[in-house]
């Protein structure tokens, strides 16, 4: 029986074979495919032994019905990437992510099923991603942590390259009731070792909580952040904390903290019915905004960091606030300029990845789109339902911005 990976590499090869037949440039069929070029090339050379011939056509009588409407369904993907595009463009003035949609068959409602499915499924994309990297970071959960596990399992012997590819952790500790293999300093080193050897000793935040208590005294939180300053790996990927003071990106400046410099962030997101997925941690429950208040204040998150919903008081604000400063990971200020140096030095097969999200399930929708206007994805990685609610809000909320070009609409 052949593996899910194996079947949609294949589905690869053929989608890859029918937009060539069509006319369409391989440079166009990597960047609907969201791969290289090179590896355009490699799939078409297999096509050619079975599904092509010298002038290109396709041979659909080979391919199943089934093969055949799955092929028709991620060449139509391509209209519905062009109006991320379009949408990324007019709010962020950045072009939009390259979309990536995985088919799964897990149940819809089946988190976790489908969570490791699209792990499995996105492996080898990721592993292109990263090999792309000298540094990336990534976040905390379920689904990345899923991402490690099955960039293990790929069975590809380390090291995937001959310098090795620093891997580091953006979050603290949950100290919640998840599992250990859900922080980002257990998938740090999960990722370090797969990638460059049993050898490799990935940076740790394990001594450092996710969130500072707010219900301590002054001089007792002063006295918390005086006890992260002695974790080493805070202060070189973070920064110095300074004055009470969130430690913020330092650019790409090669001297600055680490987080601020990254070729790479991996992550999911959380959608507000369930910001800060380790939220129930023991840390949080400390906290004056419970996670009840907190749904009523954020679209969702990103690794930890809220986006405010547009409508807030200036009273509500200030709430949210003060969960950002006991927040001890990532920031906005980390993410911005890691988009922004991807958006910058963009090609289909070269410079650096990015900020990577990857995602099922159709309640996080809402806020990939906010995502998509502050222009902070580079590369979205997604399965069949979240991009059927993609698609469902922008034909609602932004009929304008959606083509109904056909596949040709690919050619160059």
């Amino acid at each position: 029986m052949r593996r899910p990976e194996d079947r949609h590499t294949e589905l690869d090869m053929l989608t890859a074979a029918f937009l060539a037949a069509e006319g369409v440039k391989q440079i166009a069929i990597a960047d609907t495919l969201a791969i290289s070029q090179a590896a355009v090339s490699r799939l078409l050379a297999q096509a050619r032994q079975t599904h092509l011939r010298q002038e290109l056509r396709f041979l659909e009588d080979k391919v199943s019905p089934d093969v055949m409407e799955q092929i028709r369904r991620r060449v139509s993907r391509r209209p519905r990437s062009d109006a991320l595009n379009r949408i990324s463009l007019h709010f962020a003035h950045v072009r939009g992510p390259s979309l990536r949609v995985f088919p799964c068959t897990a149940p819809a409602g089946d988190m976790p099923q489908r969570m490791t499915e699209l792990s499995r499924l996105a492996a080898r994309t990721i592993r292109e991603l990263i090999l792309r990297c000298r540094c990336f970071g990534v976040t905390w959960g379920g689904m990345v942590s899923r991402v490690a596990a099955a960039m293990k399992e790929l069975a590809l012997p380390a090291p995937w390259v001959e310098d090795p590819i620093e891997v580091i952790p953006l979050s603290g500790e949950p100290l919640g009731d998840s599992p250990t293999t859900y922080s980002s300093s257990s998938i740090a080193h999960l990722l370090g070792q797969v990638l460059n050897g049993e050898s490799y000793n990935a940076r740790s935040l394990a001594m450092v909580p996710a969130f500072v208590p707010d219900r301590f005294e002054p001089e007792e939180i002063a006295g918390v952040w005086r006890l992260i300053g002695l974790v080493k790996s805070h202060a070189e990927i973070f920064g110095p904390h300074r004055d009470g003071a969130h430690p913020k990106g330092q650019g790409a400046a090669e001297q600055g903290p680490i987080a601020g410099r990254v070729d790479m962030i991996l992550t999911s997101v959380g959608p507000a019915e369930r910001p800060l997925g380790f939220g129930k941690g023991t840390l949080f429950a400390t906290g004056k905004v419970t996670i009840e208040d907190l749904r009523q204040l954020v679209l969702g998150d990103m690794g930890g960091v809220c986006f405010p919903k547009p409508t807030l008081t200036a009273k509500q604000a200030a709430r949210l606030e003060a969960v950002a400063g006991r927040w001890t990971g990532l920031t906005k200020e980390h993410l911005v300029p890691c988009a922004q140096r991807a958006f910058a030095q963009h090609s289909s097969s070269k410079g650096p990845p990015g900020v990577v999200v990857i995602s099922v399930g159709r309640e996080r929708a809402p806020f990939l789109l906010e995502a998509i206007k502050l222009g902070l994805i580079n590369h979205l990685i997604i399965d069949d339902e979240l991009q059927d609610e993609l698609e469902r809000i922008v034909k609602h909320d932004f009929p304008g911005f959606i083509s109904e070009s056909s596949p040709a609409a690919g050619r160059r």
